[in-house]
């Protein structure tokens, strides 16, 4: 059975068993798969919320994925290449609130949290220049990563320059249940993503929503 064959491995080859929660876990005596497998479900949930469920059905073989079998992606990007080159402020930065919010559904739905985004600007003579920002910690909102790539596009200052392709891109990745630790300690974080997961769900229902989070950048002096 695949239980048994789980249980004598060590409980960093459970899916979604990162550094943080290996360690969190062997302080309380979790050495082995077939340690977790041995406690109740409850109890598992008790110490990692939602998390501590889908690691405790992993323990017991009840997921597909309960050995992790690939490399974690090392980031998630989005871009577009406009139809005719442009200099429209409203329309680049509706443009860049797009490809935020496209980004982060994709690496919410990989269960991801990043810590470093990258903007990727392309002008008009085909120059093409990328800009980073490394966070103090990880975040998985929509709100961290719009904040701080259109900080980055203010800062770029790009002139009279018409845009040809912009991009969005957020890297050093870690598996959302590796964090599950630090976002416990910021109940804000969690109301943010929790209102962000529900608007994913709409979207991917076909339906449209307006964030009320969608910001435009102070006008730009000259």
């Amino acid at each position: 059975m695949e239980k048994d064959f789980l249980a004598p491995l060590p409980i960093s080859k459970l899916y979604g068993v990162g550094t943080k929660t290996q360690k969190y876990l062997e302080s309380l005596g979790f050495k082995t798969i077939g340690d977790i497998q041995r406690i109740d479900e409850a109890y598992m949930q008790s110490l990692l919320g939602k998390w501590g469920v889908v690691l405790h059905q992993c323990a017991l073989g009840i997921d597909k994925r309960a050995v992790e079998p690939y490399s974690q992606a090392k980031s998630v990007s989005e871009e577009t290449t406009f139809d005719v080159d442009t200099d429209d402020e409203d329309g680049i930065v509706s443009t860049l609130v797009e490809l935020c919010d496209r980004v982060i559904r994709r690496a919410r739905a990989s269960e991801f949290s990043f810590k470093t985004v990258t903007l990727k600007i392309r002008l008009e003579g085909f120059e093409t220049y990328t800009r980073s920002k490394t966070l103090q910690q990880h975040a998985r909102d929509m709100a961290t990563l719009q904040k701080e790539i259109l900080r980055l596009y203010i800062s770029f200052g790009r002139g009279t320059r018409k845009v040809r392709l912009l991009g969005v891109k957020v890297s050093n990745l870690v598996c959302h249940a590796d964090m599950q630790m630090n976002l416990f300690e910021n109940q804000h974080q969690q109301k943010v993503e929790k209102i962000e997961e529900v608007i994913d769900a709409i979207h991917n229902r076909g339906l449209n929503v307006l964030r009320a989070s969608v910001i435009k950048p102070p006008k730009k002096k000259g």
